[in-house]
């Protein structure tokens, strides 16, 4: 799941899969697979697909607050 999570803060980073899939040395159809992997581990959306663009749903926002809270928290402690 740790994998899954990096590509799905890779792609919020990079607004797209096709330019988050460059940066990851993945074809897109792998990243889309990896990403519909993980929203079904945690079973919720984390991205609107609206056409090409992608929208954060609330989930996926209070996903990328956890996620940069437990590397901050980890920053402090190491």
């Amino acid at each position: 799941m740790i994998t899954e999570i990096e590509r799905f803060i890779a792609t919020v980073d990079r607004g797209s899969f096709t330019k988050a899939s460059q940066i990851l040395f993945l074809t897109q159809p792998a990243l889309s697979l990896s990403i519909a992997i993980l929203e079904k581990e945690i079973g919720v959306k984390l991205f609107k697909r609206i056409g090409k663009h992608l929208v954060l749903t609330k989930d996926g926002i209070l996903l990328i607050v956890v996620h940069k809270n437990l590397l901050l928290t980890l920053h402090i402690f190491l």
